[in-house]
């Protein structure tokens, strides 16, 4: 590649004999040119001394080498983390490293491991010898041997069939949250899916909040009724392994039922206690709202007071009456109050809504 630098104009890089000044040979030189090398062009009736400069190509094996390991450096995520007496991080400790360019190896190492050619199948597949690659047609097809698909859109069709199957099979219909199946798509080589159950004592539970415990916090599918479209005590777990599956039902099972009793708790000690402005304002002056803008009591006080505005606004315009508006900035952050809350966060307002409504609180 060659490429065309604008020096100093002609006037200062050659005296008026046609010698090169000091501005022309040290503008020659950063090029690895000699003065007689530059050409002149014209630009606005000014000329202008050029250099041309041929830049070649780096090796693409060569920079790979820096490149992985400096990008692995830089990947980050939220449960990163150090292993052994390595200071690069990662969320699991590092086992080894397959790195190929045009069938040969790119060479680099990383918390301690050389990449390499070889490779390793399903970890729980019964032959699971070293694999020697050579090709990317060869990368494939011998992980697939070895009951892994590499590619990414093959697993996440394959989840989705695995979900629909089982859905079809029991006569249910499955919440299909296409983040959870991105996520179980990356974090499985042989997608399987497998039913599963939970006690029905749990369904008194509020929706939002099985639903919270099954997809957010274990990674399954949730399964609702198709004539009610209420959810049942049925679950979809999407697994990694093969063979072995009573096992993982049990498992997943076993694992399922604290995390809903722990549920089940809070959600009964919380509506212990009134949820009402009144009996919850004063534990809201515990949660600071941000720094410098005082605790969520205060932030209520100000809603409450926008909430009179609004309604000075629109009483001419609505059938609408003052003490609906001012009840709304009463309740909204008194979840933050709740056991259940402070759980899962993600489910501040679904679960005051409930919690009011169980209260007696006005719905409109």
């Amino acid at each position: 590649k060659t490429l065309e630098i604008k020096g100093p104009d002609k006037g200062k890089a050659f005296d008026k004999d046609g010698n090169p000044t000091q501005a022309a040979i040290g503008f020659a030189k950063k090029y690895n040119l000699e003065p007689k090398d530059l050409i002149t062009k014209k630009i606005n009736d000014v000329e202008y001394v050029f250099a041309n400069s041929k830049t070649g190509g780096q090796n693409t094996k060569e920079l790979l080498e820096k490149v992985l390991p400096n990008a692995l450096r830089k990947t980050t995520g939220d449960k990163f983390m150090k292993w052994g007496n390595y200071e690069e991080k990662f969320t699991r400790p590092v086992k080894w490293f397959l790195a190929i360019f045009d069938n040969e190896v790119v060479k680099f190492s990383y918390a301690g491991k050389e990449s390499s050619n070889v490779t390793f199948g399903h970890r729980f597949f019964e032959n699971n010898a070293p694999i020697k690659i050579s090709n990317l047609n060869d990368y494939e097809k011998k992980l697939s041997e070895h009951k892994v698909i590499i590619s990414s859109d093959r697993r996440k069709t394959q989840v989705r069939e695995e979900i629909e199957k089982l859905a079809k099979e029991t006569n249910t219909e499955p919440i299909i949250d296409e983040r959870l199946v991105d996520e179980v798509t990356n974090i499985t080589e042989q997608p399987k899916g497998i039913i599963c159950k939970f006690d029905e004592e749990y369904l008194s539970l509020p929706e939002c909040v099985i639903e919270t415990v099954l997809r957010k916090h274990q990674k399954y599918f949730v399964l609702k009724d198709k004539t009610t479209k209420k959810l049942i005590n049925k679950f979809i777990v999407i697994t990694n392994g093969i063979g072995k599956e009573e096992n993982i039902k049990r498992g997943n099972e076993k694992v399922v039922r604290p995390r809903l009793s722990d549920a089940k708790f809070f959600c009964e000690e919380d509506l212990k206690r009134p949820f009402t402005y009144e009996e919850r304002i004063k534990d809201l002056s515990k949660i600071t709202f941000q720094k410098g803008l005082g605790t969520m009591e205060e932030k209520v006080e100000r809603l409450i007071k926008f909430s009179e505005y609004i309604y000075e606004s629109l009483k001419e315009k609505k059938d609408i009456r003052k003490e609906d508006i001012t009840n709304t900035a009463k309740l909204c952050k008194l979840d933050l109050t709740s056991g259940m809350v402070f759980e899962m966060p993600e489910l501040q307002g679904e679960v005051g809504s409930i919690y009011a409504k169980k209260n007696g609180a006005c719905e409109t």
